[in-house]
């Protein structure tokens, strides 16, 4: 029999009846709805995803922009320093400042790259281009101005030479305002340069070359704007201005370079030479007329009982010689001179290389710069006095010599003014004017050949400073030229103590003159020692045997304890001369000592070396210039071509 089925339980009824009892159109609807939120919740993130999309695309452009940017200003930098660094090397291998195109290409380039970027950045690669940018922009202005100042400076040249007629005051204030403009351009060069990145870690010895370059720049701007105002004025600009001109011929040494042997006399008017005329300093001599007692000295050791004009510079202090001259040419051609200009042997020689050979056809011979001390030595008069219509072999060098001054070409004219300017720096060239407005700046470029006394550098201010002077003055007083075959070897040694200075001053002669024929000979020469006013003086010594005080002067003279002596050197030998000589100094825990060693005209470049002991409990902590350091010792060695200064700071 069939089993019976259990009836179904209500709850499959209630599903059942619920999905029957929902109609079709409800269903469609639910459906629809479904896919409706399902299609949002899909759009949305559609939506999302490319807008992070897009995002992401401009970021990646962004990024990539300014990737590119900072490679380009990377690139800039670079090909600037490139060029910064060639413009450096150039203007320390020559004198050629302008710049080239690529260079400024670059330069304009990355100077408005650095203004944006380093508007709103800063880091230090900007700020080193800007700096970079700073240096190149300097050099480049100075490059501007140089062209100006050459152009002013050759047109009154040209003026004072009388090739042009221009304005000679307004000339030298242009030149003096383009001086002073190059002059801070170069020193924001200077101190530029210091912190240049973009030089290599082996172009230390090029920075060192462009600041030296810029120094030797700047000191020549600084003489131009001290003299250049007084130019107009030195060369009759109001009224007309007589100079004296004397040759000192080295061959011959006397105190201010050598003995006289023509005077040029050059006229100035409205800032332009209009005469000049040259005389034998014998027909001076000649033409002198009533007596004139002579230095005492100069009666002693030559036997002159008349003072002549070719002895007129037997004081070494050059202006006192100048007053002499002027004095002599008022007496004897009833000329007022507005100053007196001496050159010697070197400084002729110097400015015959510049203007070129001098051509004399009377003696069938052309002197350069390489022969005129063998021409003149060649020419040497036999007498004192030549006889009566023989003319003067310097004299008529000194005349042609001036013509080819007059018409030097253009293009020679900036070598021509830096031979003079080496030849004063040097002590071979002397200026003193009789104007008491000019003479000081003369004065203070060091150009007046006047005994010096300097101050103590501010470098070696201390609670004690002493700059002791010394001064070496040589007369030959043998007739001869002797001097042509005289080298000399100095030495100077200083023992520093507590309370003094104590020196020994050595100098070893050589006459290398291979016979006693005129004008060889002996050295026969009067030796003045120009010491300070409170030394004290202890010995001499020719060959170590000692110098009477019968054979010795002692005197005073500008204001300095003077030591004479009496010197021969025998053709062919050598002798040696020494002067041991003591100066108090004032004791001091921190002081500072140095020795200044005034060089005479006329001398050649002497080697010299100086020693300076001091107390072994001492401590030099500033040394000028450098030395060797040994045992409580500085030592100084070079060559005695110009003024010598040597000096240290010191603490106990």
């Amino acid at each position: 029999p069939l089993k019976s089925v259990p009836p179904p339980k209500e709850s499959v009824f209630s599903e059942i009846t619920t999905l029957f009892a929902t109609s079709h159109k409800q269903e469609k609807q639910q459906k629809t709805s479904v896919v409706t939120k399902v299609s949002a919740v899909i759009s949305k993130k559609k939506r999302k995803n490319t807008a992070l999309f897009f995002a992401g695309l401009i970021s990646t452009g962004v990024a990539l922009g300014v990737l590119c940017l900072v490679g380009v200003f990377m690139l800039s930098v670079r090909l600037t320093e490139g060029a910064a660094r060639s413009l450096v090397l150039r203007v320390v291998e020559s004198e050629d400042f302008s710049d080239e195109e690529s260079s400024i290409g670059w330069f304009d380039f990355l100077t408005l790259q650095a203004n944006s970027y380093g508007s709103f950045i800063d880091v230090p690669t900007i700020t080193n281009a800007e700096h970079t940018l700073s240096i190149i922009q300097s050099l480049l202005n100075y490059s501007q101005v140089v062209p100006q100042a050459r152009e002013s400076q050759r047109m009154l040249f040209q003026h004072v030479v009388g090739q042009v007629d221009s304005d000679a005051s307004v000339l030298a204030a242009n030149i003096t305002t383009q001086a002073q403009r190059a002059y801070e351009l170069l020193s924001t060069l200077d101190s530029e340069l210091t912190t240049a990145s973009f030089m290599k870690e082996d172009d230390d010895s090029v920075i060192s070359k462009l600041r030296a370059r810029l120094v030797s720049e700047r000191t020549t701007l600084a003489l131009q704007q001290q003299l250049l105002p007084l130019l107009p004025e030195m060369t009759g600009i109001d009224s007309k201005k007589t100079y004296a001109v004397i040759f000192q011929n080295s061959q011959e040494l006397r105190p201010t370079g050598g003995f006289i042997q023509a005077v040029v006399f050059v006229t100035f008017a409205q800032g332009t030479i209009i005469d000049y005329s040259v005389s034998s300093i014998y027909e001076l001599d000649a033409a002198l007329s009533g007596a004139v007692s002579p230095p005492l000295d100069i009666a002693r050791l030559l036997g002159e009982e008349q003072w002549y004009p070719h002895d007129s510079n037997w004081d070494p202090d050059f202006p006192t010689t100048a007053t002499n001259i002027t004095w002599f040419v008022d007496r004897i051609r009833n000329v007022q001179l507005a100053g007196v200009v001496a050159l010697d042997t070197q400084a002729l020689a110097e400015i015959i290389g510049v203007v070129g050979p001098v051509d004399l056809p009377e003696y069938n011979e052309v002197v350069t710069h390489k022969n005129l001390s063998e021409r003149l030595e060649f020419h040497s008069e036999a007498v004192l006095v030549p006889d009566n219509g023989t003319t003067d072999y310097s004299s008529v060098l000194l005349q042609r010599a001036m013509s080819k001054i007059i018409g030097i070409s253009i293009e020679k004219y900036p070598q021509f003014l830096s031979a003079l300017r080496q030849a004063a720096d040097h002590q071979h060239l002397f200026l003193s004017v009789a104007d008491e407005d000019i003479q000081p700046s003369l004065q203070n470029v060091g150009w007046t050949g006047a005994m010096l006394q300097p101050a103590c550098p501010t470098q070696l201010v201390s609670q004690s400073c002493t700059v002791e002077p010394f001064f070496q003055v040589e007369a030959n007083v043998g007739v001869n030229k002797a001097n042509y075959y005289i080298e000399r070897d100095l030495s100077h040694a200083i023992e520093i103590t507590p309370t003094s200075a104590e020196h020994l001053h050595r100098t070893t002669y050589v006459n290398t003159a291979q016979s006693g024929s005129w004008p060889k000979g002996p050295y026969k020469a009067f030796v003045r020692y120009y010491l300070d006013k409170n030394s004290q003086y202890k010995a001499a010594r020719v060959d170590g045997r000692p110098v009477s005080i019968q054979n010795l002067t002692l005197s005073t003279e500008h204001n300095r304890t003077v030591v004479g002596i009496s010197v021969e050197v025998p053709v062919g030998q050598t002798v040696t001369t020494e002067l041991v000589y003591s100066t108090p100094l004032v004791s001091a825990q921190s002081y500072s000592y140095a020795f200044f060693n005034q060089k005479q005209a006329g001398t050649g470049d002497d080697p010299i070396v100086v020693t300076m002991n001091y107390p072994p409990g001492d401590r030099p902590e500033k040394i000028a210039p450098q030395a060797d350091t040994a045992d409580s010792t500085l030592t100084f060695t070079g060559k005695l071509d110009k003024h010598g200064f040597y000096g240290a700071q010191f603490s106990r």
